[in-house]
């Protein structure tokens, strides 16, 4: 009598997890600069969503049954084909999909409400993009990478306009320009900067964590010429993982600052990277940033002390901590000077660019 209870019970399981079916991710990219430099075509110029393809398709594909990609670039990216796009991905979406979608145009907020330009004569409003995105019966995460794109969120400035199912990150405040701030922190994050519990997943959570705690970083001078905006609707959050963490992400110092980087190829005394968040292809591009090989001693791997920046004379000098010493002190040594530099010091001058230790304040 026992052995049937027990396969019987084991049955009822299996068939339970069944139906806990895992979903898929769809992403959808748009990116649209009109004026690229010269000798690069539109398409090529407009480079962001294939960063966050990329890093989906190698993160992600352990924790969704499917990986959908959909990318509009270009003179592609008109506003019928956005529309249609959309409706498109929301016929096909489940209750337990969820849509990533990344917006990476010029924009700006008048009139109490965000919009963009794009080709063609179809300038496109946040009210239009969000009565789309809230008919959706997934959660949906939307990344507003443009100038004044916190009017997406905030139209007024102080109210969360956002539909039931959407979590939303814009680059900056209704009234800020903004650079590649939001795609540094973002991919930063999910490439596995913010994994702050240590799980080896990444979470929605931890992103929405990470991201303004990390813009506190990418001024040296500790001037906050650009602040994220953050929200999120009163109805369902995604709450499963949104990557999985390979290791394959390091801080590397470059022109004198840590930056997030992915790993592409490693040897005894160099790493070959990529750094999250830039371009690698267009030299004449605004952000351009090559891939670079870098001496071990300017990379600092994940899962040891994480790399910080130590105050001197006033500015921030990247380092890593060689020891602790006690009444909070660490003992630290300067990247790409002499250990003659070493030197211990307090903890009120380091900070921790990608994130604080448990118990240290970021």
């Amino acid at each position: 009598m026992r052995t049937i209870l027990c396969h019987f019970t084991i049955l009822l399981l299996a068939q339970w997890c069944g139906a806990q079916e895992v979903g898929r991710l769809f992403f959808f990219g748009v990116a649209y600069d009109e004026a690229p430099p010269e000798g690069q075509t539109v398409d090529h110029y407009n480079y962001a969503p294939d960063n966050f393809s990329a890093l989906f398709r190698a993160q992600s594909k352990e924790l969704f049954r499917e990986i959908r990609e959909t990318t509009l670039k270009g003179k592609q990216a008109t506003k019928p084909a956005v529309l249609r796009t959309l409706r498109s991905l929301r016929e096909e979406a489940r209750p337990g999909d969820l849509v990533f979608f990344y917006w990476g145009t010029h924009g700006a907020t008048s009139s109490g409400d965000w919009g963009a330009n794009l080709p063609g004569d179809g300038a496109i409003s946040g009210k239009e993009l969000k009565a789309e995105l809230g008919r959706f019966p997934c959660p949906a995460v939307v990344a507003i990478s443009t100038c004044g794109s916190g009017g997406f969120i905030r139209p007024d400035g102080q109210t969360v306009d956002l539909p039931p199912n959407v979590t939303a990150f814009a680059a900056c405040r209704p009234r800020q320009t903004t650079n590649n701030e939001l795609d540094i922190t973002l991919l930063e994050a999910l490439a596995g900067f913010g994994d702050a519990d240590g799980s080896g997943d990444v979470s929605l959570r931890e992103v929405r964590e990470y991201v303004p705690k990390r813009y506190r970083m990418l001024s040296p001078d500790d001037t906050l010429e650009t602040l994220p905006v953050l929200g999120q609707g009163e109805g369902g959050v995604f709450r499963g993982a949104l990557t999985r963490v390979t290791g394959r992400h390091a801080a590397a110092v470059h022109d004198g600052a840590w930056y997030g980087a992915t790993i592409l190829d490693q040897s005894e005394k160099s790493v070959k990277v990529r750094y999250l968040g830039w371009d690698p292809f267009s030299p004449r591009a605004a952000f351009f940033l090559p891939d670079e090989l870098v001496p071990l001693q300017r990379i600092d791997f994940a899962g040891g002390e994480p790399p910080v920046e130590v105050r001197w004379n006033g500015t921030w000098y990247p380092a890593v901590i060689l020891s602790r010493a006690p009444k909070n002190r660490y003992r630290v040594h300067y990247i790409g000077y002499p250990q003659s530099d070493d030197e211990t010091v307090p903890e009120a001058r380091i900070r921790f660019p990608f994130g604080g230790l448990p118990g240290i304040p970021d």
